[in-house]
């Protein structure tokens, strides 16, 4: 076996030094299954920036139903989603963004865990068997895949992934597994990590953001805080919860919900680490905010500026009216644009109409930007509706229009083959970057080896859009050395790109 993995290496060099267009021979997208510690990366923080750990802050609370036994909550950006375990029947409940139940479906699975993945913008549950789901259709019932068998260690373990949706976390008893959250390949094992005793005390619960894990103690409801390396950095107190079974991570917040005698719970949604905008900033003008009794349009700009230098596929700006009563119309706009590097754009004669019926006096117009499924930038004004109109009146959203969002000019055209870029910088100390080009949507990963063939990090794995995609390979916990960094699209692409880091 030593002898293979040799030949393995050798014949792995030798393509790589023979081929003057760093094309890895077909044969070698795999060099070494082998299971290594790996160093974790930070995922990708976008568009936006966590700033430092402060102590909880109760943003949200409200009760489970229509089921028993909270155990698992995530958001898709327009829902908030649990899956109910325990005594009750299998079933996903779903609750707008102000905790209001808007609906059930019915998966029959005993789940444990639940997450969504903005890679394919997917639920997926853990249950009670260990089996891992992907739920295709969550407003239909039954249309659910199992994609992986027997993976939790725990069959009652909550289910962590990664910011970015590649890394998939399982935890049990002060061990911690990762796994490729695609191939469900274990990366990595770490241990001593702490908890309460037991299933119930916290004993199998994990959850995961940019640059921290954490687990919970529910005899104590403390909230253990490390990095992602597993170095321990915090405790916090959380005020309120004693399941330990529910600990999630949702639209930035902890979650954690109290639910005793498998009764109908309550969920408590706990802000650790405020959302700043960043290095993008996101600006709404507005230039006729005054609308005629018998109605008519709002016009408005808006302005769009980014120091960031990468590509960033699958953003959504939607708009949302707020009436001189109270009630919401939105979103009025739903539109898909591309970030693309150093954008910088304004984005004029924006439209808004507003019905004759709509009531007279001062209204709320508020445009968000949502980037993997969550909101990240929004801005406001307001503008008022003359006349008395009818303050009865409930709306269809239809009646109400929205149009002229758009920026197509600064998005770049579609690339013409398929590539990888060299790294920049190269050296590099710590991360560097490099962007891969799909002249259409494709399957495409990329992953990173070092000279001894061993996988230390996959930076992108799934179905990926057309464009330009831009990725960050992160040596901060590596050793100085040369390292490979290898794009595969089935029967498109097979490159690499060597990259050294220096410290």
């Amino acid at each position: 076996m030593k002898q293979l993995s040799i030949l393995i290496l050798l014949f792995l060099l030798v393509a790589i030094a023979s081929a003057s267009d760093d094309t890895i021979v077909t044969g070698q997208q795999r060099v070494d299954e082998s299971i290594a510690p790996v160093p974790h990366k930070a995922a990708d923080r976008s568009i936006d920036d966590f700033g430092p750990l402060h102590d909880p802050e109760m943003i949200l609370q409200f009760n489970e139903g229509p089921q028993n036994h909270t155990m698992g909550i995530a958001w898709d950006g327009t829902y908030y989603w649990t899956i109910n375990g325990g005594n009750s029947t299998g079933l996903l409940n779903y609750y707008d963004e102000n905790g209001v139940y808007v609906g059930t479906t019915n998966v029959t699975l005993s789940g444990r865990g639940i997450v969504y993945n903005p890679v394919d913008g997917l639920l997926y549950i853990s249950a009670l068997n260990g089996d891992i789901f992907r739920v295709d259709d969550p407003f239909t019932d039954y249309a659910t895949t199992v994609v992986a068998t027997g993976l939790m260690q725990n069959g009652q373990a909550s289910l962590g992934m990664s910011w970015d949706g590649n890394l998939l976390y399982d935890y049990s008893e002060g061990v911690l597994e990762v796994h490729d959250f695609w191939t469900y390949d274990l990366l990595d094992v770490m241990t001593g990590i702490s908890s309460g005793t037991g299933n119930y005390g916290g004993g199998c619960a994990i959850i995961v953001d940019t640059d921290y894990f954490y687990t919970i103690d529910t005899s104590s409801n403390t909230l253990f805080v490390y990095t992602l390396a597993g170095t321990f950095v915090t405790e916090y107190s959380l005020p309120s919860g004693d399941n330990g079974m529910s600990l999630s991570m949702a639209n930035y917040m902890v979650w954690y919900a109290a639910d005793s005698n498998y009764d109908i719970g309550t969920w408590y949604g706990y802000s650790l680490r405020d959302w700043t905008e960043g290095p993008v900033q996101f600006d709404l003008i507005p230039q006729i905010t005054v609308v005629p009794e018998g109605g008519g349009d709002v016009y408005y700009d808006a302005s769009l500026v980014s120091e960031l230098p990468g590509t960033y596929n699958n953003l959504f700006y939607r708009s949302y009216i707020t009436l001189p009563n109270g009630q919401v119309v939105g979103p009025q706009a739903n539109i898909p644009f591309v970030h693309t590097p150093f954008m910088n754009v304004l984005i004029q004669g924006l439209t808004q109409y507003v019905p004759p019926l709509a009531p007279g006096g001062q209204y709320n117009f508020e445009g968000r930007i949502y980037y993997m499924g969550s909101v990240r930038l929004v801005d406001d004004f307001y503008f008022t509706k003359e006349g008395a109109g009818s303050d009865d009146f409930v709306f269809n959203p239809d009646d109400w229009t929205s149009s002229g969002f758009s920026v197509a000019g600064n998005t770049e055209a579609i690339p013409s083959e398929y590539a990888l870029s060299e790294a920049y910088p190269n050296p590099f100390n710590p991360a560097t970057q490099l962007n891969v080009t799909l002249p259409q949507a494709a399957e495409l990963t990329v992953q990173v080896y070092n000279l001894a063939g061993q996988r230390l990090a996959t930076l992108a794995h799934g179905q990926m859009a057309a464009g330009e995609h831009s990725l960050t390979f992160d040596g901060a916990n590596l050793s100085s050395g040369l390292y490979f960094v290898h794009a595969n699209v089935p029967g498109q692409l097979n490159q690499i790109r060597k990259v050294t880091l220096l410290k």
